[in-house]
């Protein structure tokens, strides 16, 4: 017997639970930022497949893979453009202040530092938004494997 059902959970609801979230740092206020984009990049994937406003996806694997919007992984994702491009609007959502220049000298070094650290954000906002869902998903009553 097949235990998949379609988790019909709202994307807003999901936006309203990422609220609980402790955002007492430079780096948990960019990760908050980069979950409500990936939201937006979600409600975007519903409304194209027919479901405005929910959560299109039956399983944790499937809604990963509408939050990568085809790209491999997060890697990819950060450096392919379709999170944030500029090394400053980088290190100005994941940084307070004191550390943008020595991030900013790393770059030197090492061109795609800031991509590799957005990508770990990514990673982390993606983690929150399944979790979310999941936690949402099961208050509702609906099953869902993986």
């Amino acid at each position: 017997m097949d235990t998949t059902t379609t988790a019909r959970v709202r994307i807003a609801d999901i936006r309203a639970d990422l609220d609980n979230y402790s955002k007492t740092s430079t780096w948990r206020r960019g990760i908050a930022a980069a979950a409500r984009d990936l939201c937006d990049d979600l409600e975007e994937a519903a409304r194209f497949r027919g479901c405005p406003g929910e959560v299109p996806a039956a399983n944790a694997d499937e809604l990963r893979a509408l939050l990568l919007n085809g790209a491999g992984d997060w890697q990819q994702f950060s450096a392919g453009g379709c999170a944030l491009v500029a090394n400053e609007d980088i290190a100005e959502r994941y940084f307070p202040p004191s550390r943008r220049d020595r991030e900013f000298r790393r770059c030197d070094a090492n061109p795609v530092h800031l991509l590799n650290i957005q990508a770990y954000a990514l990673a982390n906002a993606s983690a929150r938004i399944v979790a979310c869902w999941r936690s949402l998903a099961r208050r509702a009553g609906i099953i869902i494997t993986k």
